[in-house]
């Protein structure tokens, strides 16, 4: 099998198909050769020499890498596959907050790799150009420079407002229901969301207790940028509708158009412009740039929040 046909295969058929349901991945994800390729990007990336709960590091894996691999894959296909809660610990950030971080066992980022392998080429047709972290050939210097051209475009700076955002706190408190079926919408395959759910559901060791996991993203897992993605990727397609769609610019230069035509009218009843809306993500932090007044700004930022709480409530719901 060569992988990076198979991935041309799956990105295709779900660009052509929006509404395409992926079957067998499970299958594809135990082959022999996915399953070693996995292993080989685990093995070579900067972590790999930190252990997760069962000690075992890079060294030790390697020593053992084809009977582990054969292992995993007749776990994983008679579905006896669990995998280790995650070893916890906290990084001190900018701010002197501690951030915690989920640090899996090693065989268990190899199969979440896998995973991810198989997923990643499903999902890039369906997110938003403006979303820039954790995809492939994209980068936070390719974010900066979508939010420096929009900041200077035309050459005009004046009358533009800057709404930042943070959704790091979304990560921490989806709910896993409403993951999985978010992720039901491209995956059929009912062992692969059997492996998903267990996966998501691992929990962690914090100071020596265990922690099960009943909401949020796992943080540090291999697969959690991915999943925070497909999460978010909601909150995009809402803004597009909503501001950066060509219908939603038709319909904005039409309307100002209109009160230009209208002048005498606009003024009686009192017609507002239509701000212009630039919109760009990277992971948990966003940027909206609003050509417009102060009281426009401000009103999509609270609109913005509106939307954030409006999922924060459907996840009670699904609670």
């Amino acid at each position: 099998m060569i992988i990076s046909e198979m991935q041309r295969k799956l990105a295709t058929w779900a660009a052509t198909d929006p509404s395409l349901r992926i079957q067998r991945l499970l299958r594809l994800i135990t082959q022999p050769e996915w399953l070693a390729e996995a292993a080989r990007i685990t093995l070579s990336s900067k972590g790999a020499n930190t252990p997760g709960v069962d000690g075992v590091n890079k060294t030790m894996l390697q020593a053992r890498l084809a009977v582990e691999l054969q292992i995993l894959r007749d776990e994983l296909l008679s579905g006896h596959y669990q995998p280790l809660p995650a070893r916890r610990v906290y990084i001190p950030k900018s701010n002197g907050k501690l951030r915690p971080l989920g640090i899996p066992a090693l065989r268990d980022r190899i199969v979440q790799r896998a995973m991810l392998m198989a997923m990643e080429p499903i999902w890039e047709s369906d997110f938003h150009t403006l979303s820039y972290g954790f995809r492939p050939e994209r980068s936070v210097h390719h974010a900066i420079r979508t939010v420096k051209l929009q900041l200077t475009d035309c050459g005009e700076t004046r009358g533009r407002w800057v709404i930042e955002g943070d959704l790091s706190s979304y990560f921490d408190t989806v709910h896993h229901r409403l993951l999985m079926k978010a992720v039901r919408r491209r995956i059929s395959d009912a062992r692969f969301m059997t492996l998903l759910w267990k996966t998501i559901k691992a929990g962690h060791i914090d100071v020596g207790l265990f922690r099960a996991a009943s909401e949020g993203v796992p943080q540090g897992g291999v697969i959690s940028p991915l999943l925070s993605n497909i999460m978010l990727n909601e909150f995009d397609q809402y803004l597009h509708e909503r501001y950066l769609s060509g219908k939603a610019r038709k319909d904005r230069w039409y309307w100002n158009n209109s009160i230009q035509r209208s002048r005498s009218t606009a003024v009686r009843e009192n017609w507002q412009w239509k701000p212009a809306v630039a919109y760009c993500r990277y992971a948990d932090d966003f940027v909206l740039i609003v050509k417009g007044t102060k009281a426009q700004a401000e009103a999509i930022r609270e609109e913005c929040r509106g939307c954030a709480r409006r999922q924060s409530e459907t996840q009670a719901e699904h609670g």
